[in-house]
């Protein structure tokens, strides 16, 4: 009797797809954040990836966009993280995780050997600092942020450099 009901209700689910697969965005969210902290990666980047495709207007897009950046890049996937992330900053180039993904293309960048390309990142960094540091009377600025994923980014602006830490570690550095 247990098989059949849900066997039946298996169908019904099947028949009316809208119905029982549709979620918001927020329930995507959510579902991502659940699945990280179950220690499911893949399921994280399943409904961030479908948040920032099917949710367009999403408050959690940019976020979302910048994780699936992120998880393409850690799986050495580059030229989906290279397209990702040159999103996230056509979408969001006034967004506070801007610098970050920059530098994830900078890092892209250096891996393919394409100096032009290099050049052109590092001048887009240092033109950021120096917007950051006409208003600071001190010599060094930090930002930090946690990503969907836990990693813990940084970012220093001193007078002569630009660092870019994950998880406490110097990963690229541009100087000045």
């Amino acid at each position: 009797m247990k098989n059949k009901i849900l066997f039946i209700v298996s169908f019904l689910i099947l028949l009316s797809p809208k119905v029982a697969f549709t979620q918001t965005d927020s329930e995507k969210y959510h579902n991502a954040l659940n699945a990280i902290k179950s220690g499911q990666e893949d399921f994280t980047f399943i409904n961030l990836l479908s948040l920032s495709r099917d949710e367009p207007q999403s408050k959690y897009r940019p976020v979302s966009l910048f994780a699936c950046g992120e998880y393409y890049f850690h799986k050495f996937n580059y030229r989906h993280a290279l397209n990702i992330f040159s999103e996230f900053i056509e979408d969001y180039p006034d967004s506070k995780i801007k610098p970050y993904a920059l530098f994830y293309i900078l890092k892209i960048a250096k891996s393919w050997k394409n100096t032009e390309m290099v050049k052109i990142l590092e001048n887009k960094i240092r033109d950021m600092k120096q917007v950051i540091l006409v208003f600071k009377e001190t010599n060094e600025y930090k930002y930090r942020y946690t990503s969907i994923f836990g990693r813990k980014y940084r970012l220093i602006y001193h007078v002569d450099r630009v660092e870019f830490n994950i998880d406490g570690e110097i990963v690229e550095q541009v100087s000045y």
